[in-house]
């Protein structure tokens, strides 16, 4: 689970404080082989702690709220691979079963999320021009810093990281009002299966790839809403399913969860 930011406490004892970008969109969260995990985990992360300012005393259960889900397997036109798509599917069939209401419609745009995401990202970078990471000299950090750089609309900077916190503003507000319509959104983590480890820095086009193939995880965090994945099982590897809900319904994101875990079993142990 991804939790909304300010809802489980955090800080960096020993190191300084986050830039703006980790201020607004970084987030701990559970991660567990059952949905009840994910609960006691999450129930036992949320204690207020005086160390995290942003720190937010909002109740675990906010109220009823209509069974509505929106499905998108493909949002802003993502190649979304026919295997993912499939567990998508799945999982509404799921949901539909426990009686939600499942439908199709466009939603807010995600493709500028991940735009803007990549320029706050960036900005901080700029502070020293990347410095930093080539004094590490780690080869595939420094490949990393290179391609991201590569995929920026325009170069780094006061203006663009201005005008980058000015239209986050105005993109939440859109996703917000969505997700209060909708109640939740079901999409791809990820566009394709599970990668081959380390192909993002195997080449540019694999790098590309990779990227673009992560849309959904980039873009969302940008504008603070929770959401969590959920084990479907796949045929070859496992495969999951992305919920999406409003700020601080986390509780309808385990209500969901454990419906598509009823049907579809918890994911299967890796064997070593």
């Amino acid at each position: 689970m991804r939790p909304t930011p300010g809802r489980i406490p955090s800080a960096n004892i020993s190191l300084p404080e986050r830039h703006i970008s980790g201020q607004l969109a970084a987030v701990s969260g559970p991660l567990a082989r059952s949905v009840e995990d994910i609960r006691l985990g999450y129930h036992a992360m949320c204690r207020e702690s005086d160390l995290d300012p942003s720190w937010v005393p909002v109740p675990h259960d906010l109220g009823e709220y209509p069974k509505t889900v929106v499905v998108c397997t493909r949002p802003d036109s993502l190649e979304t691979s026919e295997p993912v798509t499939a567990e998508i599917w799945k999982a509404a069939e799921c949901l539909e079963h426990a009686g939600w209401q499942v439908s199709e419609t466009s939603i807010p745009p995600m493709r500028e999320l991940a735009t803007l995401q990549l320029r706050l990202w960036f900005s901080e970078f700029a502070l020293d021009g990347g410095q930093a990471i080539h004094d590490e000299g780690d080869p595939d950090a420094i490949f990393v810093f290179e391609q991201g750089m590569a995929l920026l609309d325009r170069p780094t900077g006061l203006e663009s990281l201005m005008e980058t916190l000015q239209r986050r503003m105005y993109l939440a507000r859109q996703w917000q009002q969505f997700l209060l319509k909708n109640t939740l959104l079901l999409c791809p983590v990820s566009a394709e299966p599970p990668f081959a480890d380390m192909l993002d820095v195997k080449s540019i086009d694999d790098f590309c790839s990779v990227f673009e193939a992560q849309l959904t995880q980039v873009a969302l965090p940008f504008v603070g809403v929770p959401a969590m994945s959920v084990c479907t099982k796949g045929d070859q590897v496992p495969l999951g399913v992305q919920l999406v809900a409003a700020r601080f319904r986390e509780d309808i994101l385990l209500d969901a969860a454990k419906a598509i875990e009823d049907v579809c079993g918890k994911p299967p142990v890796a064997d070593n």
